[in-house]
């Protein structure tokens, strides 16, 4: 499994970032919505997070589905809330329309936004997962309310804020639970049988 985050580029391009600002990650400045892809192209996308990187251009969506595809992984793909709402339903089709191009469907849907994931799940082909910081029982049954026969949905939670009462509240509904972000050893070792994945950037030995 990997994971990455989209964002969209001015001409609509789903691209992978993390931040809605290039300024962390790249050798230019601004938001990610201001650029066309070919613009954002001839940036550099590599030497800060490490020299041997330099010149690393931004990957688009459809490159990274290809690459996963390839090496038989499965993506994780966390769209980012979209502000615009009339936008929702455009920028899930393109993420569709790449994805049918591709002809690769083992894939994994998360995001913080309900809407989303409601527009994702009228494709009845993916499994959704909920990103929550601190999961409620009125925000769970909302998020129950679009399961279908062929939606396979999970809750994504925060590890910091995960405890006992919402673990309950997962196996009661019936609704698989998986954590963010493990960062060590131990928090791996001892989370609870019924959390069936976990995300992490690396672990950690304590």
């Amino acid at each position: 499994y990997v994971e990455c985050d989209i964002s969209f580029t001015k001409d609509n391009i789903p691209v992978l970032l993390h931040d809605n600002k290039i300024d962390r990650t790249s050798n230019k400045k601004g938001k990610v919505n201001k650029y066309t892809i070919n613009e954002l192209k001839k940036f550099d996308f590599g030497s800060w997070f490490n020299i041997e990187f330099k010149d690393e251009r931004i990957p688009t969506l459809k490159e990274f589905l290809e690459l996963c595809k390839e090496l038989k992984l499965i993506p994780y793909i966390e769209i980012k809330p979209i502000k615009k709402k009339k936008l929702i339903k455009k920028y899930c089709k393109i993420i569709i329309d790449i994805v049918n191009d591709i002809k690769y469907y083992d894939i994994a849907f998360i995001s913080f936004s309900l809407d989303i994931l409601t527009e994702i799940n009228s494709y009845n082909q993916f499994r959704l997962g909920l990103i929550t910081k601190k999961l409620k029982k009125n925000q769970l049954n909302k998020f129950i309310k679009i399961r279908n026969n062929t939606s396979n949905l999970f809750i994504d939670h925060y590890n910091k804020k995960i405890d006992d009462k919402i673990i309950n509240l997962c196996k009661n509904n019936n609704i698989e639970l998986e954590l963010w972000t493990i960062e060590n050893k131990n928090d791996l070792l001892n989370i609870n049988e019924y959390i069936s994945r976990v995300t992490c950037n690396y672990i950690e030995e304590e």
